[in-house]
């Protein structure tokens, strides 16, 4: 049995190789594990279940993977698969802390994996908390429709902040088993689009926190609370129940669980700026014909209006918001201000 695996090999392989790879590894480790068609569930020392799922949204496999070894980015022109193939090695990584692992099916089907654990397991398993990574970014947490206040203040101690996001498997599985959860950054960016890229630096931080949750669990159990949960989405309680209410919202998958109505401010990701690299978008693309390909940071363009409304952007590092047109060069998920206070950092 083997006793490895690398990331490349991850992001290259089939949700069905996967199946197939993750339980010799984790045999291999010395954990006892469950395995069918529909997940992965590996029993740990550590009461935290760690979770991820092992599809994406591509129809392929990546067969080309670029690496910018400067800027610590990974992409591929056929889709990178980083949501969530970031959590997946992420968890791998951290088995060796032995937590609990759960890797689940068709997450992008409607958590169809995550349905069918708690059908195969209506029994929670033996842990505090739950923590899913299947998060974009590098800072955030969100907590869906748990309103445990208590958890969302122990967790936003190891460096995490509050976001909101549409669902994942935890929307499903914390509700079930009546235990709090939370999703959290893993490094991606971009996700759902051909666009999408890893950010190794990024990635490799969230595994560090991480680790650092792993070693101080709590002494009790984090029951989850349910309540209404709106998030910018539309809203719903538990388990996708969701309203007839919709947002605007920067670019993000809308989910066909949902009404069926997409927010008018659902950003459609282009190509990426011929200057500065950053993923064009139909709200940051030059509109002047001669620079078309280039986004207006780079063509100096002032903010421009979307249906008579100001398209704003929420910052990754302090979570204010900010108009498009002062993003960062470098990192256009951050605001020009935060941006400069990191540069200037010795």
């Amino acid at each position: 049995m083997t006793k490895s695996i690398t990331f490349e090999g991850i992001l290259k392989s089939s949700q069905k190789e996967l199946l197939t790879l993750i339980p010799k590894v984790l045999e291999a480790r010395g954990y006892e594990v469950t395995a069918n068609d529909d997940f992965i569930y590996a029993k740990g020392d550590v009461p935290i279940l760690l979770v991820s799922h092992l599809d994406t949204v591509h129809y392929g496999k990546p067969k080309d993977i670029f690496h910018d070894k400067k800027q610590g980015v990974l992409w591929s022109p056929q889709g990178i698969g980083g949501d969530d193939r970031c959590g997946v090695y992420a968890m791998l990584e951290i088995s060796c802390y032995k937590p609990h692992l759960l890797f689940c099916t068709d997450e992008e089907s409607g958590c169809k994996g995550a349905r069918a654990v708690v059908k195969a397991m209506p029994k929670a398993p033996d842990v505090k908390y739950i923590i899913e990574l299947d998060r974009k970014g590098k800072n955030d947490c969100v907590f869906y429709s748990d309103r445990n206040e208590e958890f969302h203040k122990y967790v936003k101690t190891f460096g995490w902040m509050e976001a909101y996001g549409s669902f994942s498997d935890i929307s499903t599985l914390c509700p079930s088993w009546g235990i709090s959860g939370v999703n959290l950054s893993i490094g991606y960016y971009e996700a759902h689009t051909k666009q999408e890229y890893i950010n190794l630096f990024h990635m490799r931080d969230c595994i560090s926190k991480i680790k650092e949750m792993l070693r101080t669990p709590p002494a009790e159990v984090f029951k989850y609370v349910g309540g209404y949960y709106g998030g910018g989405y539309g809203g719903y309680y538990k388990d996708y129940d969701w309203d007839t209410r919709s947002s605007r919202r920067r670019g993000s998958y809308f989910p066909s669980t949902s009404t069926g109505r997409k927010p008018k401010g659902q950003t459609i990701v282009k190509s990426y700026c011929k200057t500065c690299h950053c993923a064009l978008t139909e709200y940051n693309e030059s509109k002047i014909p001669s620079t078309k390909g280039y986004c207006i940071i780079c063509t100096g363009e002032d903010t421009w209006e979307n249906d008579n409304e100001i398209v704003t952007f929420i910052c990754q590092e302090c979570g204010g918001e900010y108009p498009v047109g002062d993003a960062s060069t470098l990192y256009p998920d951050i605001c020009n201000n935060c941006y400069q206070a990191i540069m200037s950092v010795k």
